[in-house]
């Protein structure tokens, strides 16, 4: 797939992505952009604890499929981008085996709403009863960018990297690389 210009992914082509990846990843779960935004959608306003005791978490008939899968395939990894402040694509984490969650971020950024997100990461794995995970931050290995419009293109980068070990693309100026579909 080739995708030319300063426009920005949209959730539908992300989406299509993710779903390609969801065939590759042995012992990893690739969740959409929807996995994130429905474990935001559970937490509170200011993104520090969760809404209705937690109700929300066995509500969510996502949520519960996610975790239904973590739990019968004893799977390592959990892998999904997310969509933070309205307007940037990072990928998130969760590693079963080293008890971490965390992100790649081709912004670095130090906004709130990544620590929004890691947090709803914790409350919903505190609530399915995992111990302790510790949150790594900004360790998922990615590219920094040096643009405002292709942080999708860096997030996808990223996850084909983790799940399907693409390389992560060279970039000087210019965005070299490709998104891959099968």
């Amino acid at each position: 797939m080739t995708l030319l210009g300063d426009e920005w992914l949209s959730d539908e082509i992300i989406s299509t992505i993710v779903e390609e990846l969801k065939m590759t990843g042995e012992g990893t779960l690739v969740e959409d952009w929807l996995f994130a935004w429905t474990l935001k959608d559970c937490m509170g306003k200011e993104g520090l604890e969760e809404k209705s005791g937690g109700a929300c978490f066995d509500e969510s008939g996502l949520l519960q499929r996610v975790a239904k899968k973590i739990e019968q395939h004893k799977l390592e990894r959990l892998i999904f981008p997310a969509h933070v402040h309205g307007n940037h694509w990072i990928v998130c984490f969760v590693d079963f085996q080293q008890r971490e969650v965390g992100y790649g971020d081709s912004f670095a950024t130090k906004m709130q709403l990544l620590t929004s997100m890691v947090n709803a990461l914790h409350a919903w794995l505190a609530h399915l009863k995992y111990s302790t995970f510790i949150n790594t931050g900004n360790t998922l290995p990615c590219l920094t960018q040096d643009d405002t419009f292709n942080c999708g293109m860096f997030a996808m980068n990223t996850l084909q990297h983790q799940v399907a070990g693409m390389p992560l693309w060279v970039h000087g100026g210019n965005l070299h690389g490709d998104i891959s579909l099968s």
